[in-house]
């Protein structure tokens, strides 16, 4: 100790810590509670070690829901007026307004030394800097991809604390259309894929 709370009103047998990156090890120890507030002592110590080992941290498939499929139960918020129609991969796609619907992410599925954020988009819309994706703390702290920068072009932008990097694809994303997008990060810089093929 002292322990950091990252976890509350666990019911389930098992409980994923989805802050850990690699390195370690990590501690643990847990209490119980009941419906009267009393609690019980801390359970023994066990720890553990983030192995770094490259696997999904997060897959939303959109299927009448924003549940993540894989083991790490990152579950999406959605926010606003969503609905769903035919999808291009599986039954269904989720449909966001295009003002101020989203879905919102665990604040640490980002927090990773390198990764590739992967998507079907199917863009209605000609606005200017409307987000496919977008983390971000504050105005120091941000990355997003934008199917239409103020350049009209398709960028990826990141910024933490110093300047604002961007990369751009030739024109705006097509739209009217199924379209796959990557966006890879890691030490050697940032590629945006469409229909995997590198654009920037």
């Amino acid at each position: 100790g002292p322990y950091n709370t990252i976890a509350r009103n666990i019911k389930s047998n098992s409980f994923i810590d989805n802050t850990a990156t690699s390195g370690g090890p990590y501690f643990y120890t847990i209490k119980a509670m009941d419906n009267s507030l009393n609690r019980s002592a801390y359970s023994n110590e066990t720890s553990t070690t983030a192995t770094g080992n490259n696997d999904l941290v997060m897959r939303l498939q959109f299927e009448t829901n924003t549940m993540d499929s894989t083991i790490n139960l990152n579950h999406g918020a959605a926010s606003g007026s969503i609905s769903y129609v035919a999808g291009k991969v599986g039954p269904k796609a989720l449909v966001l307004n295009g003002s101020n619907s989203f879905v919102k992410l665990p604040s640490y599925v980002a927090n990773q030394k390198e990764m590739t954020i992967s998507t079907w988009v199917y863009w209605k819309s000609t606005t200017l800097w409307q987000r496919i994706f977008d983390f971000g703390n504050d105005q120091t702290q941000y990355m997003f991809l934008t199917p239409k920068s103020g350049t009209g072009k398709l960028r990826f932008t990141i910024k933490n604390g110093g300047d604002e990097q961007f990369i751009e694809a030739p024109t705006a994303l097509t739209t009217a259309s199924w379209l796959h997008l990557a966006v890879t990060l890691d030490a050697s810089g940032a590629k945006i894929y469409l229909n995997g093929t590198s654009v920037a």
